[in-house]
């Protein structure tokens, strides 16, 4: 019998998590049986999961609104594998989290199978900018504390891991980056003009910081255009302060489309967030050859860019610092350019087989 994977996944939406559910899945399932666990799940995303994922959808057990939509979800995926377990767990499973952890960390105790949990962003990063001081300090007790009853850590880069080891004593917590399939991006691009800004439009992401740049490099360049790809919450939001900045003519909004065509022919890609974990978005930039601008958040992109050997990198929320680091490369282009081609060479790093490889012999470990 095939080890049985149960992926627990409650928001399955549209960005750089799910990129790598979708690699994860692809690999891991030529060995392993895999339920996908979820309380909604994007259509993009469902259709380009592997046709042997079998995927549960969760059933509204709580509708309160007492719970954020997000939590509420998280309760009702962990609802769902208890009510229906005898058809779900087998004496091979073993649970495998990608999201809102101690919810799933508690259903593998309850039903005694081991779990192995995938941290996607830095852990304290990701609190510390939308909590107060009590409210981040408790927070992060409580996901340290449920963190220590999971059987396995995986973390996508070492920052995170270095601090998750000052808490939690343990050897089984691990650093396996991001995966990337380099052969997806082998098209060489000859004319590249306009900025390019790739992600969810939501607050971690500070789209809103890379307009008000944009107002402030429009200046010099009046007919600068920025491309933003992603959907989300903000973006009613963000068209009102293009409409008020007056920028309609510099700033597209393109939706939930494959970038790949604009990573090849935008001038400068810009990651501009609050926090991330190993972002795939700078990846794809660097398999593509595009100039990077990133701020230096934990936990990633000093990692990807080797303190700003593959790219430019800058203040968190620092507009001013943003507006002039775009003026610099645009200025300065062909220096922008060998460093992306430097860190193109510097992908093996993230190889698709490589990192995959790893997962697959860290579950089977347990």
């Amino acid at each position: 019998m095939k080890k049985n994977i149960l992926l627990i996944m409650p928001n399955v939406e549209k960005g750089g998590i799910e990129k790598n559910l979708i690699l994860l899945t692809s690999y891991l399932v030529k060995n392993f049986k895999i339920i996908l666990v979820c309380s909604e799940i994007s259509n993009d995303i469902k259709k380009e999961l592997d046709k042997k994922v079998e995927i549960i959808i969760a059933k509204n057990h709580v509708k309160s609104n007492f719970f954020s939509h997000r939590i509420r979800n998280t309760i009702n995926a962990f609802l769902e594998v208890l009510i229906d377990k005898k058809k779900i767990i087998n004496e091979k499973t073993i649970l495998f989290s990608l999201q809102n952890h101690p919810f799933p960390i508690l259903l593998s105790k309850i039903l005694k199978k081991k779990i192995i949990i995938r941290i996607a962003n830095h852990p304290s990063s990701s609190l510390r900018y939308f909590n107060n001081y009590p409210n981040y300090l408790l927070k992060i007790f409580i996901k340290i504390f449920f963190y220590r009853f999971a059987n396995g850590i995986i973390c996508n880069s070492n920052s995170s891991r270095i601090y998750l080891k000052k808490y939690l004593k343990r050897n089984s917590i691990i650093t396996i980056f991001n995966p990337i399939k380099l052969n997806d991006y082998s098209k060489k691009s000859d004319y590249r003009k306009g900025l390019l800004t790739i992600g969810r439009l939501e607050n971690q992401k500070n789209i809103s910081g890379i307009i008000l740049a944009i107002e402030k490099v429009k200046k010099t360049f009046p007919s600068i255009v920025l491309k933003i790809i992603g959907s989300g919450s903000e973006k009613n939001m963000l068209e009102t302060l293009v409409n008020n900045k007056n920028l309609q003519e510099n700033v597209q909004f393109k939706g939930y489309i494959n970038p790949k065509d604009d990573l090849y022919s935008s001038k400068i890609l810009i990651l501009n967030s609050y926090f991330e974990g190993m972002p795939n978005v700078l990846l794809e930039g660097l398999a593509s050859k595009i100039p990077i601008i990133s701020t230096n958040c934990q936990s990633g992109p000093d990692e990807i860019l080797e303190n700003n050997k593959y790219g430019s990198l800058i203040k968190v929320n620092d507009v001013d610092e943003l507006s002039k680091k775009i003026l610099e490369i645009m200025q300065n282009y062909e220096l922008a350019k060998l460093k992306a081609e430097e860190g193109y060479k510097s992908l093996y790093r993230f190889d698709f087989n490589k990192q995959l490889e790893k997962i697959e012999e860290y579950i089977c470990s347990f």
